[in-house]
């Protein structure tokens, strides 16, 4: 991978259900892609693309944080 070749962590995340989980209450509904660029849910509203890096992230962290400091 281009990352590690350039010495960066990769963590593996599992995509499923990313663009259609609400980061805030963590409902999980197809109904919450409005449209290909629109999520909706009743506590949160944004770029779909926005919500779908925000729990990649929230879905990473708790591995980078297992990492230990070495891996920062």
């Amino acid at each position: 991978m281009r990352a590690e070749s350039a010495g960066r962590l990769v963590i593996p995340v599992n995509a499923l259900n990313t663009s259609r989980t609400c980061p805030v209450c963590g409902h999980i509904a197809k109904g919450n892609r409005v449209t290909q660029s629109r999520f909706e849910c009743a506590s949160f509203a944004v770029n779909a693309d926005h919500v779908g890096a925000l729990n990649i992230r929230n879905r990473g962290g708790p591995a980078l944080c297992d990492a230990g400091p070495a891996a920062a």
